[in-house]
Order: structure tokens, then sequence, then C-alpha cells
């Protein structure tokens, strides 16, 4: 999507901890239970290693998101919306 990896994984690392109280909230037992599951022990190098995956198996995130079925527009709208967030 146009932002380096590292800043990537930085921004996974000081947001985790934030999504996880968001998670505790979560009423379906099962779902906050995945979600929780999910994040628990994702290092910043998890999350170079996966967006390198992406990159090597799709060809990159855009890319992985366009063979899912988002448009063009909505990639842009996500571009700009993330660019200005950070």
């Amino acid at each position: 999507m146009g932002v380096p990896d590292e800043a990537v994984a930085e921004d996974y690392a000081l947001s985790a901890p934030h999504l996880l109280e968001h998670y505790e909230h979560i009423e379906d037992e099962t779902v906050r239970r995945e979600l929780i599951e999910d994040m628990v022990g994702v290092t910043p190098e998890t999350i170079l290693t996966l967006l390198a995956h992406v990159r090597e198996a799709h060809g990159g995130a855009a890319a992985y998101l366009a063979a899912g079925g988002v448009t063009a527009e909505e990639l842009g709208r996500l571009r700009r919306r993330l660019r200005v967030a950070a």
C-alpha cells in the first residue's frame, strides 16, 4: 500500500495492546477468544515475515486485496486513509 514494511510492523506493535483492550469487550466469546489468540505472540518480525510472504505469493498487499474483490477506487480510499492516519 506504499508504506515501508518497518513502519507497518512498528505500528502493529504499538497498536496491538490497544486492540486487545477493545477485543475484551466483544460479547461473542468464541469470536473474542479467537481474535485475542491470533494477536498474542505476534511480533514486529512476524509482521515483516507476513508482508514478505504477501509480496512474494501475491505481488503485494494491493494485488492481494484486488484479487479478493477490492476495487481500484476502494484501494485509493484505503491508501489515502492509511497515510492520513499515520
